[in-house]
C-alpha cells in the first residue's frame, strides 16, 4: 500500500514503507541528512518534545509514523 503524508512544512511525501517515508524527511533536513536512522527519529522527537509537548514513538518506522500523525507533524493523505 502506497503511503502518503504531507509535512508540517508542506512537504509531500510518498512511499510503499514508513522507513522509507522516515529516509524522505531525514533527506528533506539539511541539518540532518548524514545522521543515523536512530540518531534522526531521536533528535525529531525531543524537539517535538521540546516545541509542542508531543512524545512521538522511536520504537519503529510504523510507530514513529503513527505518533507523527497524532502530534500532527505529519497529515495523512488519500
Amino acid at each position: 500500500m502506497r503511503l502518503k503524508y504531507q509535512s508540517r512544512n508542506g512537504h509531500v511525501l510518498a512511499a510503499d514503507t514508513a522507513k522509507e517515508i522516515i529516509d524522505q524527511l531525514q533527506a528533506r533536513n539539511r541539518f540532518e541528512a548524514e545522521t543515523t536512522y536512530r540518531q534522526y527519529v531521536e533528535g525529531v522527537a525531543e524537539r517535538e518534545k521540546i516545541y509542542t509537548g508531543h512524545v512521538l514513538d522511536t520504537s519503529s518506522p510504523e510507530a514513529f509514523l503513527e505518533s507523527a500523525v497524532a502530534s500532527g507533524l505529519l497529515v495523512p493523505l488519500q
